[in-house]
């Protein structure tokens, strides 16, 4: 979860090179309440998928298997 949302203000909220701290801050406010909750549900059951993966796997290579 934490990658995704560093990955959606990384390309959303930054877009443009901030100029002022403050502008910075509203952006992240601001993309940070266009996150769906769909999308956060999606996220965890992408990663519970993922780490059953691993486990089944027994931390072996297991993105084939997904």
């Amino acid at each position: 979860l934490d990658f995704f949302l560093w990955e959606i203000l990384k390309n959303i909220a930054y877009q443009e090179k901030p100029t002022k701290s403050e502008g910075v801050k509203q952006r992240i406010i601001a993309t940070c309440t266009t996150i769906k909750p769909e999308m956060i549900t999606s996220v965890r059951t992408s990663a519970i998928r993922r780490f059953q993966g691993c486990v089944d796997a027994n931390g072996h290579h297991f993105e084939h298997l997904l």
